[in-house]
């Protein structure tokens, strides 16, 4: 639910000198399968289209933007547009044999996101595993995909170098 989501961000967010909290929003990825899926890049959008600070990250299997209600800009307004840094960056992963969720459905998600968020043409990542599905993750090369995503995003405090 993103109102719960909000609240934990906006909790321990609030005090600007608390920087020891734990859910600050870079750190916080997102994962959903079918339509959790939709929930979650429904998430990421609504938090960049509302302007609040982007998540670390959203994992997005067999499931996207199309599967929600939400009201799409109009993307030839410059007021629609957003920077790389507002917007949460997205993995869409899907299979090739997905009749809910399509192989065209999933790029044309990944396209929508893309330009609503830059000229940057790389903010979601898109993986689709041949041969499969509506399915969970399960195969090598889709978890090796979600590893390279993760080790790519996720971001690490190095506390031995502040206060340089």
């Amino acid at each position: 639910d993103t109102l719960l989501l909000d609240a934990i961000i906006n909790h321990n967010t609030s005090d600007a000198a608390a920087t020891t909290e734990l859910w600050i929003p870079e750190r916080i990825f997102l994962f959903g399968f079918s339509s959790g899926a939709c929930l979650a890049m429904n998430i990421c959008y609504n938090r960049m289209k509302q302007g609040k600070l982007p998540l670390g990250g959203a994992v997005c299997v067999a499931g996207g933007l199309r599967g929600t209600t939400l009201q799409l800009p109009d993307l030839n307004s410059s007021k629609s547009k957003r920077n790389d840094n507002e917007c949460t960056p997205i993995l869409l992963m899907g299979g090739g044999q997905d009749a809910s969720y399509t192989t065209s459905l999933l790029k044309a998600d990944a396209k929508l996101y893309n330009s609503i968020c830059s000229s940057k043409s790389d903010l979601v990542k898109t993986f689709v595993q041949p041969g499969k599905g509506h399915d969970m993750v399960k195969h090598q090369a889709e978890i090796k995909c979600m590893m390279e995503f993760f080790a790519e995003k996720m971001v690490r405090r190095m506390i031995a170098m502040e206060g340089w």
